[in-house]
């Protein structure tokens, strides 16, 4: 075995540390580029791809379940509105149909004599 392959303990591991430690920069700024290339390549995906499908989802979500509970919720406030009010007018006329019957029975009365 050549002499020169063979290193005490104490020398290979300072020469360890010492390459570790001159490495060490570039391990570090290597890390911290592919750490941020993954995360814009996350934020584009999650940016492009999965909001455009958000988008989608939500477009056929307003498209088929908001808008058509929205027309349904008006239209039963118009239908409510509509009943209201013509069962006031019928109650209206209804009224003055029976004062207007007991006024010409008091007048008829008055006249037959009969009051």
């Amino acid at each position: 075995v050549p002499q020169n392959l063979i290193h005490p303990t104490t020398t290979t591991t300072l020469l360890l540390i010492t390459q570790t430690a001159t490495i060490l920069p570039y391990l570090l700024l290597s890390r911290r580029a592919l750490n941020s290339t993954w995360t814009a390549i996350v934020d584009y995906i999650r940016g492009r791809i999965f909001r455009t499908t958000f988008s989608k989802l939500e477009r056929a979500y307003l498209k088929y379940y908001e808008f058509p509970a929205a027309i349904r919720a008006m239209s039963r406030l118009v239908s409510q509105v509509g009943i209201l009010l013509g069962l006031s007018w019928c109650v209206r006329w209804w009224m003055v149909l029976v004062l207007v019957r007991d006024v010409v029975e008091d007048e008829i009365g008055m006249v037959m004599g009969v009051a």
